[in-house]
């Protein structure tokens, strides 16, 4: 069902129970999941892979099989979705063998930096959010010490490290990007290609041929980005490792910094059958603890592993070589 469908079940739900109040006539009914699947194995199986797949918290899980009534709009990862975030890992510190690692890079909006009349790149607008970079290593979520993922699962994305950059031209980002790339021998870069990302996006393919996976910002494709992401999450299939304040400080304070920005984070979903939903750290929000501007570019990096999920990670088999036959034997003497 729609979300709009949804919201129309309860309205018809409330005239009931009103009137079951007025007359004592039963009127209102709800089953659940659990309900049904006590009846039925084969839907009680279906159930099952569905959570499994999309996570308990999922908007459709709730509202399609357990007729749970969810708000349009409000928090967009409260404490419960972020905790589910969270491993009890160390954070990697340098690549690993055999494994494998994908970055995802939002840039910095227009407004961001501007020339000065010697060509320098000047920040316009401290404030403004910067380009961030998100690396991740994609792991078999049922066995995370398997490196490569596994074909009857879908994969589960572990945070290694991230990098800022702010009021750095786009030449100068292009270098660092690719050099964090070759260090990590990152597989695939997925690059926000909206705006100004077009060029960088564009001069990222050019050096790293076959590796970058431009993706542009619409209300449709960043709403159908925002439910992946959730589904990613709510499954378990985000994990955030453990840094060390003292050993990595920096990459400590992203991680800050990052859980911030997901509590700040809002959504809204629109009326009508494709459910969209529009989602972003509202402008002017700050931290109620220092008063510091709260942005959303560590979520957005992170958001786009969901351009990931439509890959195959799995490993090329090996090429079959059938050996061919020597044209001399066979003809020793013979000539």
């Amino acid at each position: 069902t729609s979300w709009t469908s949804q919201t129309l079940l309860a309205k018809e739900l409330r005239r009931a129970q009103a009137a079951e109040k007025r007359d004592g006539l039963r009127r209102a009914f709800r089953l659940n999941a659990d309900d049904v699947a006590a009846e039925v194995e084969a839907y009680r199986k279906h159930v099952e892979e569905t959570v499994e797949r999309l996570g308990r918290s999922h908007v459709s899980v709730r509202t399609q099989y357990f007729s749970e009534e969810v708000d349009g709009e409000g928090g967009m990862f409260p404490t419960d979705r972020q905790a589910r975030m969270r491993c009890d890992s160390p954070a990697e510190t340098s690549p690993q063998p055999g494994r494998v690692y994908a970055l995802l890079l939002d840039v910095a909006g227009e407004d961001e930096g501007k020339r000065d009349i010697e060509g320098s790149l000047k920040t316009a607008n401290p404030a403004r959010d910067c380009n961030a970079l998100t690396l991740v290593t994609i792991q078999n979520r049922e066995n995370p010490g398997v490196s490569e993922p596994n074909a009857a699962q879908p994969p589960a994305f572990r945070l290694v490290r991230r990098w800022q950059w702010k009021g750095l031209d786009h030449t100068r980002l292009h270098d660092e990007i690719r050099r964090v790339s070759l260090e990590w021998n990152a597989r695939s870069l997925v690059v926000d290609a909206t705006g100004v990302g077009a060029g960088l996006a564009s001069f990222l393919e050019r050096s790293m041929p076959g590796r970058v996976i431009p993706f542009t910002f619409n209300s449709a494709s960043k709403s159908k980005m925002g439910w992946d992401f959730l589904s990613i999450v709510d499954s378990g299939r985000w994990q955030e490792p453990r840094f060390d304040p003292t050993g990595e400080p920096q990459q400590s304070q992203y991680q800050q910094e990052f859980y911030r920005q997901l509590a700040a984070c809002q959504f809204k979903v629109q009326d009508g059958p494709g459910q969209r939903m529009s989602w972003s750290v509202p402008d002017g929000t700050r931290d109620p603890h220092t008063g510091q501007p709260v942005h959303d570019d560590w979520v957005l990096s992170a958001a786009l592993c969901a351009r990931l999920e439509e890959l195959d990670w799995l490993p090329a088999s090996p090429a079959l070589i059938i050996p061919g036959e020597d044209p001399l034997k066979g003809m020793e003497g013979k000539f």
